[in-house]
């Protein structure tokens, strides 16, 4: 079963620069894999065919993420 878990301090300020973030998120779940999930643009870029409209629209609204699995 997947889980989605949003890591966020409880006074809404910033939790550091990534790689701090990530070295310290290693440290408490070794195993854990980051990896960047691609923009809306570049997965639309990515493909030879054409998405219909409602859809290209909502990915041209995606910006591209950072990710891990554990």
């Amino acid at each position: 079963m997947a889980w989605v878990v949003y890591i966020e301090p409880a006074n809404g300020s910033a939790l550091g620069a990534l790689e701090d973030v990530r070295e310290r998120m290693q440290a408490a779940l070794p195993g854990i894999v980051f990896y960047r999930e691609p923009s809306g643009l570049e997965k639309i870029a990515a493909v030879s065919f054409e998405f219909p409209d409602f859809l290209r629209e909502h990915l041209e609204r995606q910006p591209a993420e950072i990710q891990a699995d554990y």
